[in-house]
């Protein structure tokens, strides 16, 4: 499969995986439990707090930018959003904890990843590099075109 083949599913590729990462991260990345006996509770924390709602704004941003975006300006851009995208679903993969407080006698706090931060990390990845191919396809044409053909001045 070559390079523009391949452009032609960048988009499709970078708006259903950041939509797919807004969604996961409404689900809990991170869980604590607190037994004692007679007292079994269970606490989780979503994606969606501290790093996590910057991610949201910027894939709602990013998802905007593709579907009103086009040229190499957009290819950039997408590229811009996702990678700091990435790097804020990195955080909050590194740094979301989940607390259980029961009675304001015992309190847990404990950062043990559930399944969907594996997914999130696995979305946000894709999403670059769904920006990586279209921003590679893009330079690709640039290069490709005679000197002015690119600005109309031919």
């Amino acid at each position: 499969m070559n390079l523009s083949k391949l452009s032609q599913l960048a988009r499709p590729l970078i708006v259903g995986a950041a939509l797919a990462l807004l969604g996961d991260l409404f689900l809990d990345w991170h869980r604590a439990s607190v037994q004692v006996p007679g007292i079994d509770v269970t606490a989780g924390a979503a994606g969606f707090g501290g790093w996590g709602i910057a991610a949201a704004i910027l894939i709602i941003v990013l998802a905007v930018w593709e579907v009103l975006g086009d040229g190499m300006r957009r290819a950039f851009g997408a590229f811009v959003l996702a990678t700091v995208t990435l790097a804020f679903t990195i955080a909050e993969f590194a740094s979301g904890k989940a607390h259980v407080n029961v009675a304001n006698v015992v309190g847990v706090s404990v950062d043990d990843r559930l399944w969907p931060a594996y997914v999130g990390l696995t979305l946000a990845a894709s999403v670059v590099v769904g920006s990586v191919i279209q921003l590679a396809a893009g330079l690709r044409a640039d290069v490709a075109a005679p000197r002015g053909a690119a600005h109309g001045t031919v």
